[in-house]
């Protein structure tokens, strides 16, 4: 199963919250994770969010970041191209999407992925009136 995670979900794989149990059982569940290039840079953010307000100690900052470096080298990413971004404006015309979330869920049209992950209410119901598959985690 091809799964796209939005940044908001697979964070969750990293800083242990509500939904971390349940995005580990859709990764391993996925035979292929699927991402925007837009996560690497949303997911970097987070985990030093995460350090910088002392949720993560540093000897455990290094461990995860590793960690993400190695599960981003293995996921398939959409890069953020002309024809994604003519859809995230379709998305954010159509739906009450920030355009990250909307550059997303563009990304998972293009990819034709079979289920969207997300953390986000309001990106889910976007994503599923547009005809993705989609589970809510946390």
């Amino acid at each position: 199963m091809r799964v796209f995670f939005d940044s908001s979900a697979f964070a969750k794989r990293y800083v242990r919250e509500k939904g971390s149990e349940e995005v580990f059982a859709f990764c391993s569940r996925a035979s292929e994770a699927v991402m925007s290039a837009l996560a690497k840079p949303e997911l970097v953010a987070a985990l030093w969010r995460s350090r910088r307000r002392g949720r993560l100690r540093e000897h455990d900052f290094r461990l995860v970041r590793e960690e993400l470096r190695l599960d981003l080298a293995d996921a398939t990413m959409i890069h953020i191209d002309d024809p994604i971004i003519a859809r995230a404006v379709e998305c954010v015309e159509e739906h009450p999407l920030q355009a990250a979330d909307a550059v997303h869920v563009a990304s998972a049209l293009h990819a034709g992925c079979d289920l969207f992950v997300t953390a986000d209410r309001q990106q889910c119901a976007a994503a599923r009136a547009l005809g993705l598959k989609t589970e809510l985690v946390g």
